[in-house]
């Protein structure tokens, strides 16, 4: 907690615990151990995930991350790209980072066959706490970007992506026609 200039009492975090907490956080990923990460966190905490089909909550949605990291890339790292970025106003902080790892099993959902690519993701994770536990985690990265990078989905400007586009006009036609009629 901190003191406003009015005497009153904000709740903030304080930079070396955001700085400890984050590389606890990070190792915690980096053990492969959904429990270890499921300790930083609160027992209802919600999470959100562009993997994920909505928000999730609670230690299942997190070892159900896990299991999907190990399995598809057995050897992911998550690190940290620059610090912590408090929010002055609230228990809040965004978190950069970057995960790199080789895609040797499969990616289950939504169920893609192991490539052998390596794989390299920058995001950030948007943590919202309550007391010294994240009570909400919001990760935010270009999941498209790693589909592209896995060669489940067509590169930008190819002719993959061009035939794809025209599959989907022919299919934005059907849909147009079965509301109309």
């Amino acid at each position: 907690m901190t003191e406003t200039g009015d005497g009153t009492a904000q709740a903030t975090l304080d930079e070396e615990f955001l700085r400890s907490f984050s590389a606890r956080w990070h190792a915690a990923w980096n053990s492969h151990d959904h429990h270890q990460v499921a300790a930083l966190c609160t027992d209802d905490v919600e999470w959100h995930d562009p993997s994920l089909p909505g928000p999730g909550h609670g230690a299942d949605v997190i070892a159900g991350l896990m299991q999907t990291l190990v399995r598809a890339c057995p050897d992911f790292r998550f690190g940290e790209t620059e610090p912590a970025y408090r929010s002055l106003a609230r228990p809040k902080a965004i978190a950069p980072w970057r995960f790199t790892g080789t895609m040797t099993g499969p990616l289950i959902p939504p169920g893609f066959a192991p490539t052998g690519r390596r794989v390299e993701i920058h995001g950030d994770d948007h943590w919202d706490f309550r007391g010294e536990l994240v009570c909400r985690c919001e990760a935010v990265y270009d999941l498209n970007g790693v589909g592209v990078q896995l060669g489940a989905v067509p590169a930008p400007g190819s002719g993959a992506e061009r035939f794809a586009v025209l599959v989907q006009r022919v299919q934005a036609r059907r849909l147009r026609r079965s509301a109309a009629g």
